[in-house]
């Protein structure tokens, strides 16, 4: 990953992190990043953005997506892809999240990841999900940014991260990992 790419990476995440943190909406807080982002040099400054909103109560849930790869829930050992296309922030003067919204169960589990896990096809990824018989969130993550690793022959060196959450129930906690 090239430092600049990782600079302005975190530079997004930071601002979004603390916009949401002070209670600005998601797609406020999008704009606010996004405006950041292009007033930042004259050179082409962009970022993916990946959220997920998790009602524990309900477990009704929203995918953010600007520019962000697939993601993937797994319900009742079933696979299922979130995709929704979008810009990447810092890239156009008006900024909009793709939103995917669906309803999730106690043991349900939402997987994040980067494009680095994704550059080979996400078949791979379902598979590996549809057979994690459980246990630690963080040892899936492990084992899929282990297998993205491998997976790899293009010699494209790109960020391989996979943030795993785990649905324990609907009262309001959960577990979430991240590699």
């Amino acid at each position: 990953i090239s430092l600049r790419a990782a600079v302005d990476g975190a530079m997004a995440a930071s601002i979004m992190e603390n916009l949401l943190k002070s209670g600005i909406g998601y797609q406020c807080a999008l704009r606010l990043t996004n405006a950041a982002l292009l007033a930042k040099s004259g050179d082409e400054s962009l970022s993916t953005l990946d959220l997920v909103s998790v009602d524990l109560y309900t477990g009704h849930t929203i995918f953010y997506k600007a520019g962000a790869p697939v993601s993937f829930i797994r319900s009742n050992g079933a696979c299922r892809e979130i995709e929704a296309s979008s810009f990447p922030a810092g890239i156009l003067g008006d900024a909009d999240f793709a939103k995917v919204e669906a309803d999730l169960a106690p043991n349900d589990m939402i997987v994040l990841v980067s494009d680095g896990i994704t550059a080979c096809g996400t078949e791979w990824v379902c598979k590996m999900l549809e057979e994690w018989p459980g246990g630690d969130p963080g040892a899936l993550a492990a084992q899929l940014i282990e297998a993205a690793r491998k997976k790899r022959t293009d010699g494209h060196d790109d960020d391989i991260t996979a943030l795993v959450l785990v649905i324990e129930s609907r009262t309001g906690t959960s577990t979430v990992k991240n590699v």
